[in-house]
């Protein structure tokens, strides 16, 4: 049972590239013209995270959103491992955008870890924002227990893993369930059944603010950090404390009336919020 035999309705508006690197394939997609904006999805994800974002943002980005190696219709990344997993990405970007090239990057979840890597990496990264952060060692807040799919998925049953899916988005991803429609389930269960990158040690064994302190003494890149009200992987009250202790240059917000998947429960909101970010003059002043 492949579930990318059928594309998203979203999928078939957007640009597909297939990038061949030394350590397989990564599949990119792409929108707009303009200054290059990456949207980097979470663990168990893929480039359909953004369903909600990406035709905003193509207004005035050339907005990239790729399959990172190991997720959807890219090939498995050599290790499990972030390193590992920038040696494709990092190769097939720079088939996209010039090395040099200044770039934005927004990220969600176990993406901010990438992300942040990113920028560590690579440079020329203007602004990068991460929504729902994880990796930062904050006592998770679990909402219920989650429900294995695998066996309905081997087993091709369609309405229990429909289920399980929609049973998962609730205790993980979306706090409101009137907001949990087929879309939501069906982006979901393409996401989880295609995944072959095991990103939840990376993203429980912490390292975030490490990596962004780096970042904030590095480089001028400017930061922002987003959590829903109810993100069920930290206390966003707490983290915002720690963000604002740990790095005065970096900015937090709580979106209010959310879960974790905050760019999908609160998409105006949080387009809105992105774009006026994204164009807010430079505030470091180290």
């Amino acid at each position: 049972m492949n579930f990318s035999e059928i594309p998203h309705p979203l999928t078939t508006r957007l640009k597909r590239h297939q990038i061949a690197t030394e350590s397989g394939d990564v599949v990119w997609y792409e929108l707009g013209s303009g200054t290059p904006l990456l949207l980097l999805h979470g663990g168990f994800g893929n480039h359909l995270h953004w369903e909600k974002n990406i035709e905003f943002f193509a207004q005035k980005y050339r907005v990239l959103i790729p399959d990172m190696p190991g997720f959807g219709e890219s090939d498995k990344a050599p290790e499990h491992t972030i390193e590992s997993l920038l040696i494709p990405f990092l190769s097939s970007l720079h088939q996209l955008v010039k090395a040099d090239e200044l770039i934005d990057v927004v990220c969600f979840s176990f993406g901010g870890l990438v992300g942040s890597q990113l920028v560590l990496s690579r440079g020329h990264v203007g602004r990068l924002a991460i929504l729902g952060a994880v990796g930062h060692h904050v006592e998770r807040r679990p909402r219920g227990e989650l429900i294995n799919w695998k066996d309905a998925y081997a087993k091709h049953d369609l309405p229990a893993l429909h289920d399980c899916m929609r049973h998962n988005l609730l205790m993980h991803m979306i706090y409101d369930e009137s907001v949990i429609d087929d879309n939501a389930v069906d982006i979901q269960t393409r996401a989880c059944t295609s995944c072959r990158f095991k990103s939840r040690e990376i993203s429980w064994s912490g390292g975030l603010f490490e990596k962004l302190e780096k970042i904030q003494q590095s480089t001028t890149t400017q930061i922002i950090l987003i959590w829903g009200e109810f993100d069920v992987t930290g206390d966003p009250s707490l983290l915002a404390e720690i963000t604002l202790m740990r790095l005065p240059n970096v900015r937090a917000r709580v979106m209010f009336g959310a879960g974790h998947w905050i760019q999908y429960e609160k998409a105006d909101e949080v387009n809105e919020l992105l774009s006026e970010w994204l164009t807010l003059p430079n505030f470091k002043t180290n």
